[in-house]
């Protein structure tokens, strides 16, 4: 019954995933190579971004791609602008992601109480 649940989770895992390569500056392909997400044994909560530890020290780099830099005059390295692809690609799907899961929750609720108590 809970795999709609489940199912739902890794949807959204996949379109925050697909919105942040959409959203990664372009001349970035090795943080880009890095993105993924993994879903935890129990098939409830998803890990997005930067997973794995190869993907972390990866990850390191990407912080100053999403929020910018001041730069630094006494090496003359010039300030970075923030160019976010983390954060819009969550904030754009949260509502959605919402729904789906509050929708398959709703069905598996619903499906008890008429019990079906079949176990998927």
């Amino acid at each position: 019954m809970v795999s709609g649940i489940k199912d739902a989770i890794k949807r959204g895992a996949q379109a925050i995933e697909y919105d942040m390569l959409i959203g990664i500056s372009k001349d970035t392909g090795e943080t880009a190579q890095h993105i993924s997400y993994k879903i935890s044994r129990d098939g409830f909560t998803a890990q997005i971004g930067f997973v794995g530890k190869k993907a972390v020290e990866q990850g390191y780099a990407a912080r100053f791609i999403e929020y910018g830099t001041k730069g630094y005059a006494k090496k003359n390295i010039p300030p970075q602008a923030a160019t976010p692809f983390m954060q819009p690609a969550f904030d754009s799907n949260k509502n959605w992601i919402t729904r789906e899961v509050r929708r398959e929750v709703k069905n598996t609720i619903d499906k008890v109480a008429q019990g079906d108590g079949s176990n998927e």
